[in-house]
C-alpha cells in the first residue's frame, strides 16, 4: 500500500471485527440485564451482572488502547506483507477477547489467558510503532518510547507484586 491513507483505511476497515468484539460485549450485557437483572438499582440481582459488566469494561478499556496503536503502527509499515500484520493482530484481539470471556464466565482465574493474547496483542503494536518511530526519527519518538518504557515497568511491577 503505497501511501499512509490507503494503510489507515486498511487498518480502519480490519477493525471492523473489534467493533464487532465490543457490540458482542456490550449486547452481552443488556441481554444478561433483560433475562437476569431488569433493574440494575436492585441490589439483589447486581452481582448477577458483576461478571458481564467486568468483562464489557475491560474491552472497553483494551480496545481504548488496541485501536489507536494499530492505527499509528500502520503509519509506519509501508509493504503488503508489513500490512498483514494489522489483520493478524485484529484476529488475535478478537480472539483474546473472546478466550477472556468464555473463562472469566467459567471462573475468574480462567480469564489469564485471554487477558494475556489480549495484552499481547496491545504492547505489540505499541513496541512495534515505538521502534518504528524511534528508527525514523520522528518527533514523538523520544516521549512515545518514554510511554512504553513506562508500561513495561507497570507490567512487571504489577506482575511481581501480586
Amino acid at each position: 500500500m503505497p501511501n499512509v491513507v490507503e494503510r489507515l483505511v486498511f487498518t480502519l476497515q480490519c477493525h471492523t471485527l473489534t467493533l464487532l468484539v465490543l457490540f458482542n460485549a456490550f449486547m452481552f450485557v443488556a441481554n444478561s440485564r433483560q433475562v437476569m437483572a431488569w433493574n440494575p438499582l436492585n441490589p439483589d440481582t447486581e452481582n448477577k451482572m458483576k461478571v458481564w459488566t467486568n468483562i464489557l469494561t475491560n474491552t472497553v478499556e483494551q480496545t481504548l488502547l488496541f485501536v489507536p496503536a494499530t492505527l499509528i503502527l500502520s503509519t509506519y509499515l509501508s509493504g503488503k506483507g508489513q500490512m498483514l500484520a494489522i489483520p493478524v493482530l485484529v484476529i488475535m484481539f478478537a480472539i483474546g477477547r473472546a478466550v477472556f470471556a468464555m473463562g472469566y464466565l467459567a471462573s475468574p482465574l480462567y480469564r489469564g489467558p485471554g487477558f494475556f493474547m489480549t495484552v499481547s496483542t496491545n504492547l505489540l503494536s505499541l513496541v512495534l510503532g515505538s521502534y518504528h518511530a524511534w528508527t525514523s526519527g520522528s518527533v514523538v519518538a523520544y516521549p512515545v518510547a518514554a510511554a512504553v518504557g513506562t508500561i513495561l515497568f507497570q507490567a512487571a511491577y504489577f506482575n511481581l507484586a501480586y
